[in-house]
C-alpha cells in the first residue's frame, strides 16, 4: 500500500461563506480510483455526473489514483469545478446555473418541458473554462443547442439567432480541451460541435446587439481562394524525388523559415529564428527562386478561417508546403500556432483521398497525383526542435519564466504535441496513456529549458544548463487572442487576466507561442491592464527563439526595450 495525500474544497453555503482546504491522507493500491477514495470520507458532497478538478483540471471520467500520482505527484488539490456555483464541497448547484436560462425558455416556448430538462445534461461544459465573463452564454449552453437543432429544426433561424451575439455568442468560444485531463465520456467533442455552430451563426446568423448579420464579416474571416498563377512557373522544372522516401527526409540539413505573417509582432521571431538557425549551423534555403510563402488564414486569424472554408485554408498551407517541398527542405515555424495548423492540414489530407485529388488538382501545373504520397511526407518543425543548450552559467540563471499556453511546457512529454489541445484541433483521448509524467503540476516548478522549448526527442542535453525556473501557470491553458477583431472587451480583459496570473505567479518572463499572443501583451498590454483596472506592468514577453538566443548570448530580435526590461528584471 502507497499514501497520497488529498487537499480537498471544503464548503457549506449554509454555514458559512468562507471555504477551506483539508488534508485527507488516503492509502491506496493500483485498483483504487479517484472517485473511490471521495467516496470513502465521511460527509464529503460531489456529484460524478459533473466533474471535479485536480490540480486544476478538470476530471469528468474516473481515474486511478495511481496514475494521478504519476503525473501530479503525493499531493493533490481536489476542488469543484467553479467555486461561484457550488452548493456543499464539491458539489455544484446546478438549478442555480439553469435558473440563468429562463429568460431564453420563456421566449422560446416551442421547446417541450421534457427537452428542457436536458439542458441539465451540458451544464458541466459551462464550468470548464477559466473565462470571467459573465455575458458569455457558456460552452454547455451551445452544446444544448446544438442537441435542440437536431429536434427542432423548423425553429432553426431562431436558435441560431440565440448564439449570435458578438459577446454573449459561440463567435466569442475559446477552446477548452487543455484544461479537460479526463473527458466526459458522454459528450467527448466539445470544440468540433461548437466549431459547426461557429459556421453556421457566421453564414445564417443575426447579431442580436447590432442587428448585423454574420454574413457581412464573412470576408474578414475567411481565407481568399487561390488565384493564378499558383506557383511560379519555375518550379515545374524542379525534378521531383524518384519516391517518397527520396524526400526531404533524404537532405535533413535544408530549412526553410515561414515567414508570411500578417501581424507586425511576428518581425522579432522572424529575425531571431532566422538568427538562431545560423547560429547554429543550419542551412537556410532562399526561398526567393522557388515562390513567396503566403498567410495561412486571413484578416481575423487563423482560427475561423480554419472553421469556415476549412479547404481553401488546407489548400493555403499545401502553397507553402509545395515550396518547401520542391526545395527538398523542412519548413520550419518559429510559432506553435502555424507550426499545428500545418501538421493539421497534412493529417486531413493522409486521412483523406479525395482532398489529395483536389490538392492535386488546384497545383497541376506544378505536382501531380502520382507524387502527392511525396508531397504528404514534407517535413514540418516547430523552432524549438533546433534549439541547443547554451555554455554553463547562462545569463538566465536568475530569472523566472511561464511558458504561455502551458501545454507548450508539456508538449515535449506527450507527441503528437498537446498545443492542438489549445487550438481545439483534436478531441480528447478516452483512454489515458500509460507513460508517466504527462502533465505537470500547475504549482510545480522546472529548472529547464529543454522541456519548454525543445520539442526534439532525441535530444539528451542536461536542461539545467540553460539556467531559469519554470512555473505552469493553469490560466495559460486558454489562448483568447483570436477574440480581438469581433469581442475586443473578451480580448482584453481575458488576456490581461492571464498575462497578470503569470505576473502574479511571480514570472519575469513570459514566453509565448503564437504572434497573436505576443500582441496581446505587447502592443495591448496597456490597454488589456487597463480593462481590468490594474496599473501596467513592465514584463519581457519573449518568443522561444529570442529566449534561446538569449541562453546563447545573443539579442537578435530583442529591440532595447525588451533588453532594458530584462535588466531590470
Amino acid at each position: 500500500m502507497q499514501s497520497v495525500e488529498l487537499s480537498i474544497f471544503r464548503f457549506f453555503a449554509q454555514e458559512s461563506y468562507e471555504y477551506y482546504f483539508q488534508k485527507y491522507p488516503i492509502s491506496y493500491d493500483a485498483s483504487l480510483t479517484l472517485f473511490d477514495a471521495l467516496e470513502s470520507i465521511p460527509g464529503l458532497a460531489f456529484d460524478k455526473s459533473m466533474g471535479l478538478r485536480v490540480q486544476g483540471l478538470c476530471v469528468f471520467a474516473d481515474v486511478q489514483l495511481q496514475e494521478l500520482v504519476d503525473k501530479f505527484g503525493v499531493n493533490l488539490r481536489i476542488e469543484p469545478l467553479n467555486q461561484k456555483y457550488v452548493e456543499k464541497d464539491l458539489l455544484i448547484n446546478r438549478e442555480a446555473i439553469y435558473k440563468r436560462y429562463d429568460e431564453f425558455f420563456a421566449t422560446h416556448d416551442f421547446i417541450e418541458p421534457s427537452h428542457r430538462y436536458e439542458l441539465h445534461k451540458f451544464l458541466w461544459a459551462n464550468l470548464i473554462s477559466l473565462r470571467d465573463d459573465s455575458e458569455y452564454l457558456g460552452d454547455g449552453f451551445f452544446l444544448y443547442i446544438h442537441w435542440l437543432l437536431e429536434r427542432y429544426p423548423k425553429h432553426f433561424d431562431t436558435l441560431i439567432h440565440t448564439l449570435a451575439g458578438s459577446q454573449s455568442g459561440v463567435m466569442s468560444y475559446v477552446p477548452v480541451e487543455a484544461l479537460i485531463y479526463t473527458p466526459n465520456p458522454h459528450t467527448r467533442a466539445i470544440s468540433p460541435i461548437i466549431k459547426q455552430l461557429i459556421d453556421k451563426v457566421a453564414r445564417f446568423g443575426i447579431c442580436p446587439g447590432c442587428g448585423c448579420a454574420w454574413i457581412s464579416q464573412l470576408e474578414s474571416m475567411r481565407p481568399k481562394a487561390l488565384t493564378q498563377p499558383l506557383l511560379p512557373a519555375s518550379l515545374e522544372s524542379t525534378p521531383e524525388p524518384k519516391n517518397s522516401a527520396q524526400s526531404a527526409e533524404s537532405t535533413p540539413n535544408r530549412f526553410m523559415l515561414f515567414d508570411a505573417y500578417t501581424l507586425r509582432e511576428a518581425a522579432p521571431m522572424i529575425t531571431s529564428a532566422r538568427a538562431l538557425l545560423h547560429t547554429l549551423g543550419f542551412e537556410l534555403v532562399d526561398c526567393a527562386k522557388f515562390g513567396s510563402f503566403i498567410p495561412f488564414g486571413a484578416k481575423s486569424g487563423n482560427f475561423y478561417a480554419h472553421i469556415l472554408e476549412p479547404e481553401t485554408f488546407i489548400q493555403r498551407i499545401f502553397y507553402n508546403l509545395i515550396i518547401a517541398h520542391k526545395a527538398s527542405a523542412t519548413l520550419v515555424f518559429g510559432d506553435l500556432e502555424h507550426y499545428a495548423y500545418a501538421k493539421w492540414a497534412l493529417d486531413r489530407a493522409q486521412e483523406n483521398p479525395a482532398l489529395q485529388t483536389k490538392i492535386a488538382q488546384r497545383f497541376a501545373n506544378v505536382i501531380d497525383t502520382a507524387s502527392i504520397a511525396s508531397l504528404l511526407d514534407t517535413r514540418v518543425a516547430f523552432i524549438g526542435d533546433f534549439t541547443q543548450s547554451s555554455p554553463s552559467g547562462s545569463i538566465l540563471d536568475s530569472f523566472t519564466f511561464v511558458a504561455y499556453p502551458n501545454t507548450l511546457l508539456e508538449s515535449v512529454l506527450t507527441p503528437p504535441y498537446e498545443h492542438n489541445n489549445l487550438l481545439g484541433l483534436h478531441e480528447p483521448n478516452t483512454t489515458r496513456p500509460s507513460t508517466p509524467a504527462t502533465r505537470q503540476n500547475p504549482n510545480d516548478t522546472k529548472n529547464t529549458l529543454l522541456k519548454l522549448i525543445t520539442l526534439a526527442h532525441s535530444i539528451k542535453t542536461p536542461a539545467q544548463r540553460l539556467g531559469g525556473k519554470w512555473l505552469s501557470v493553469l490560466e495559460c491553458a486558454q489562448d483568447f487572442s483570436h477574440l480581438y477583431e469581433f469581442n475586443r472587451e473578451a480580448y482584453f480583459t481575458q488576456s490581461a487576466r492571464v498575462r497578470f496570473a503569470c505576473i502574479d505567479s511571480g514570472a519575469d518572463v513570459i514566453i509565448v507561442s503564437s504572434v497573436a499572443q505576443f500582441r496581446a501583451f505587447t502592443t495591448h498590454a496597456r490597454a488589456g491592464a487597463a480593462s481590468i483596472g490594474r496599473d501596467d506592468v513592465q514584463i519581457p514577453i519573449l518568443y522561444p527563439s529570442q529566449l534561446a538566443l538569449l541562453a546563447l548570448g545573443q539579442h537578435a530580435g530583442c529591440d532595447s526595450r525588451t533588453l532594458r526590461t530584462l535588466e531590470r528584471a
